[in-house]
C-alpha cells in the first residue's frame, strides 16, 4: 500500500468550524465581506493568510448573531363547536 504524500500542510482557520456549525454559507459571508467566495474559502482552509481587517469583520458578524431560542409553546385554545 502506497503512502499518500502531502505537498502542503495547510491548517484550517479557527473560524472555519464555527462558520460551518452555525450553517453560514460561505457565499453569503463572502458577499458581506465584499470578497469572492473562493478567496474566503482559501483563507478558511489556510491556503492564503487572512488579512486582519477580514478577520475583524468576520468576528463582528459572528458576535452580532444571536443564538436562536426555541419558540415558546403556545397554548391550544379549544373552542366549543357552535350548534
Amino acid at each position: 500500500m502506497k503512502q499518500k504524500i502531502l505537498l502542503n500542510d495547510y491548517s484550517d482557520h479557527p473560524y472555519r468550524d464555527t462558520i460551518n456549525n452555525l450553517g453560514i454559507a460561505q457565499f453569503d459571508l463572502a458577499n458581506s465581506l465584499n470578497i469572492h467566495q473562493s478567496r474566503l474559502s482559501h483563507m478558511l482552509r489556510g491556503i492564503v493568510p487572512m488579512p486582519e481587517k477580514v478577520e475583524t469583520r468576520i468576528q463582528e458578524i459572528l458576535d452580532g448573531l444571536q443564538p436562536k431560542e426555541p419558540a415558546k409553546k403556545r397554548k391550544k385554545i379549544i373552542r366549543p363547536a357552535k350548534a
